[in-house]
């Protein structure tokens, strides 16, 4: 089963960002951005700061709710 970014706890960030051989391509495979988020880059050190912060849990969580990349909220308009 695939575990998305947003669902890692900061313990587990931690552990992949203590490594130096571990690779935000490495983590963008691994942990994927979240089902409803369009933006092709969201995991990454340019990518989405919410996300990489670990503000996101939902797609109507603050950050994302009005979102100009989340599938969900562009659908409902």
């Amino acid at each position: 089963m695939i575990k998305y970014f947003h669902e890692l706890a900061q313990k587990e960030l931690n552990r992949l960002v203590d490594n130096p051989d571990y690779t935000w391509g490495q983590c963008k495979q691994d942990y994927p951005k979240p089902p409803w988020c369009v933006y092709s880059n969201a995991v990454g050190p340019l990518g989405c700061m919410s996300l990489v912060y670990l503000a996101v849990t939902k797609s109507d969580n603050g950050a994302c709710a009005k979102c100009d990349h989340n599938k969900e909220a562009i659908c409902s308009d």
